[in-house]
């Protein structure tokens, strides 16, 4: 077969092969696709609508250990960003968290990476998914 590809491309000559050298190559199904770095979980909880307007942090945990040098907490919308201050990893550079303050009564969106901004990534240098995020605080009692 080997011969006969070589041929239909112009080699016009039989190929010696030293099949005590040949390496085994692996089938297709074998590689696996490098995924993206994904969010698994934000606090508060995606879509939440009953959230603490006193809360000081937002934090989201990643699949994965991550590039502690990046992040993009990112706003959609001056409307609906939160006033977010510094962020930090926890000790496995998998949750980042944010210093935040909130208001009674509004609906926030905030993205974690976004096309413009990926600079969440993981140690690999691949940048996280990006991931959309919203949450609404209860109204003042």
């Amino acid at each position: 077969m080997l011969c006969a590809t070589l041929a239909l491309a112009g080699c016009g000559r039989t190929p010696q092969l030293d099949v005590r050298t040949a390496t085994p190559v692996k089938p297709v199904e074998q590689f696996q696709a490098v995924q993206p770095p994904a969010v698994i979980a934000v606090d508060p909880p995606n879509g939440a609508t009953d959230v603490d307007p006193s809360r000081t942090t937002l934090s989201a945990t990643f699949d994965r250990p991550m590039d502690p040098e990046g992040w993009a907490w990112v706003i959609e919308h001056p409307s609906t960003a939160p006033d977010l201050g510094d962020s930090t990893w926890d000790a496995a550079l998998r949750t980042n968290t944010a210093k935040v303050r909130l208001e009674p009564g509004r609906s926030y969106v905030i993205w974690l990476n976004s096309p413009q901004y990926s600079y969440f990534k993981d140690r690999q240098g691949i940048a996280a998914a990006p991931y959309r995020w919203t949450f609404t605080t209860r109204k003042s009692r």
